[in-house]
């Protein structure tokens, strides 16, 4: 199938650390994906110093049509309060 690479940068220019810093992507079974991140962005959570940023960068390959992006969470604490939010990828096919 088609193969393509999406990369998000996550830049901090909050005035505080984003501590526990996740992200999660959805991988539906008609795409075919090699995710890879800042060390713990994946898994437990990493640390983004203010005025920094942490990266993900996604391998893609469309395995069937489909017409749903698919959905990445992400969550982290900043100020002593958690954060979530659910955005879409930009793959479509």
């Amino acid at each position: 199938g088609c193969q393509g690479k999406v990369q998000v940068f996550f830049g901090n220019l909050s005035g505080s650390s984003l501590t526990t810093f996740k992200c999660y992507v959805d991988q539906p079974g008609h795409l075919a994906l090699n995710i890879e991140g800042t060390p713990g962005l994946l898994e437990s959570g990493c640390i983004v110093p203010v005025q920094s940023q942490a990266k993900l960068a996604i391998l893609v390959e469309v395995k069937a049509p489909f017409d749903d992006a698919p959905a990445m969470i992400i969550s982290f604490e900043s100020d002593g309060e958690r954060r979530v939010y659910a955005l879409r990828l930009p793959i479509v096919a």
